[in-house]
């Protein structure tokens, strides 16, 4: 099963760019707070890619439903490979929209337990 640990083992890329080498002069494992948005959109599937992962998925179902192996559509290839790999791809879709949900959660939390914020004296609260 395809999880947050084996996925970030198996595939050390965001975009094309090795984690750890995002520049010569500070290698970082991607922990750095300025890392963080730019590694969350490089893992995330995009709505594009989500659908052609389902259409994939749509082909080969129809492709075992005539009893084929394989098929080009468009120039393009589909079998059981990339139905696995389509698969993988919703399968993580999934993990991050769930572990989105859990950040909006926190952070929706942190702000319920902030105390109301105070308004400033007459004159902006500086001292003159």
């Amino acid at each position: 099963m395809l999880n947050r640990r084996n996925f970030s083992r198996k595939y050390k890329l965001v975009r094309g760019v090795k984690i750890g080498q995002f520049s010569p002069t500070f290698p970082c494992d991607g922990l750095a707070f300025f890392l963080v948005e730019p590694q969350n959109r490089g893992f995330t599937p995009t709505a594009e890619e989500v659908a052609d992962a389902r259409w994939v998925l749509e082909e080969y179902r129809s492709l075992q439903r005539d009893g084929q192996l394989w098929k080009e559509v468009n120039g393009r290839v589909i079998d059981m490979y990339e139905a696995r790999r389509a698969e993988e791809l919703l399968e993580w879709a999934q993990l991050v929209a769930e572990r989105d949900a859990e950040k909006a959660d926190a952070v929706a939390r942190a702000k319920a337990a902030e105390p109301p914020s105070r308004p400033l004296p007459p004159g902006g609260g500086s001292r003159s």
